[in-house]
């Protein structure tokens, strides 16, 4: 807005002076609002760079839970480094880099703690179970996860050997439910994974124990060995966790006679279930 002298401003009538005033005033205003807002931005991009650069910096990494691996390993494998920025650090890619390259892991929740700390929870697991695969003898945790990749005669006899109809390629840090098997179609392969998964959610809930085989190659006659003495028949997955929390039950009854007997548990008909000992 063009400045008016004095002169014109007094021939002006009194009117069109006071508008022009009050435009004045309004014009004047506006740029030192704007003045204020240019100076308040540039001052948070300040800020910003400061704090993206200066400010928040990483000098505390701190390892909670128990691990089989030691904290440089955790550290190494989220790939946060001391000195790093709190807010670039990418803490769910860390997370991911954990749970993936130390597969004893099962959970690593990793936080910021300001000003300049990052905290990496993790939980730990440990081998419940055993399946060949095309790489060799897998060992897994109770949810499948792959541990690690050995041979036959390396694994505990304390653990659980799984046998399945399809030979399952699972890379450790990967879940068998995931992965491919060779030598089926992808359609029967699913199924196969899917029956995996259902029954290792019954074993799971029904917190049955000492379970040294589980067997999958007969989908409508699943079984599986407990303490490697006694064959608990479970026919089809129908109704499985109510006849692992029944096999549970019996299991308890014939431990209080004999907690040597061999035999088989008949479940596969959930309205007679019954005990048949081995004959000597």
């Amino acid at each position: 807005m063009a400045g008016l002298s004095q002169d014109e401003l007094r021939r002006m009538l009194p009117e069109k002076r006071r508008a022009y005033e009050k435009r004045k005033r309004k014009v004047q205003r506006n740029r030192r609002i704007l003045a204020v807002s240019v100076t308040v931005i540039f001052a948070m991009v300040a800020v910003i760079a400061l704090s993206l650069t200066v400010f928040f910096r990483i000098d505390t990494i701190k390892i909670l839970g128990d691990s089989i691996y030691d904290e440089s390993q955790i550290i190494n494998e989220s790939g946060i480094v001391k000195g790093g920025n709190l807010f670039l650090t990418d803490i769910d890619k860390a997370r991911e880099h954990i749970e993936k390259n130390l597969p004893y892991i099962s959970s690593a929740a990793v936080k910021r703690k300001f000003p300049s700390a990052i905290i990496i929870e993790i939980t730990g697991t440990q081998a419940y179970c055993c399946f060949k695969t095309t790489g060799g003898t897998a060992v897994a945790d109770n949810s499948l996860k792959v541990l690690e990749i050995t041979s036959e005669e390396n694994v505990s006899p304390e653990i659980t050997r799984v046998t399945l109809h399809n030979v399952f390629t699972a890379g450790i840090g990967e879940n068998i439910i995931n992965t491919n098997s060779t030598g089926e179609s992808s359609k029967e392969i699913a199924k196969e994974a899917e029956l995996v998964k259902t029954i290792f959610d019954s074993v799971n809930e029904s917190g049955i124990q000492h379970l040294t085989e589980i067997n999958l190659e007969s989908p409508g006659n699943l079984y599986c060995v407990y303490q490697d003495r006694l064959k608990l028949n479970l026919g089809s997955t129908e109704k499985l966790t109510y006849k692992l929390k029944a096999a549970i039950k019996i299991i308890e009854k014939e431990d209080e006679i004999n907690q040597s007997e061999r035999g088989e548990i008949f479940l596969n008909d959930t309205k007679n279930i019954y005990v048949s000992p081995e004959k000597n």
